[in-house]
């Protein structure tokens, strides 16, 4: 319950205008390093002395680094609209095709 009261604003926002999104992110690197920071800091057990920073988990430069990844490459936009994609797909069809799934141990306990 907490996740759809004060958490899933992200998945709204990417799943029903991940375009407007796309403009911003795309805009500003400052924006673009906000917008990924803060869900780092909100999907990380980094709560450090009563204080929430995704640096308490997460080196500094890998953070970084996934910042320039997006920014270089120009992603934010595809990566939003995959949201779009998924929550607005009219018709999911069974596969029909044999299927194989491989999971390491301990990912799904049986």
């Amino acid at each position: 319950m907490h996740y759809q009261e004060h958490e899933s604003g992200y998945s709204k926002q990417q799943s029903t205008r991940p375009q407007t999104l796309a403009y911003a992110l795309a805009d500003s690197p400052v924006g673009q390093m906000s917008w990924i920071i803060e869900k780092y800091a909100q999907w990380t057990d980094c709560e450090e002395s009563g204080a929430r920073h995704p640096e308490n988990a997460i080196q500094r430069d890998v953070l970084l680094d996934i910042v320039t990844h997006y920014w270089m490459t120009n992603t934010a936009g595809s990566s939003a609209r995959l949201y779009w994609e998924s929550f607005n797909q009219p018709d999911y069809r069974p596969i029909e095709a044999p299927i194989g799934l491989l999971f390491s141990k301990g990912v799904i306990p049986l």
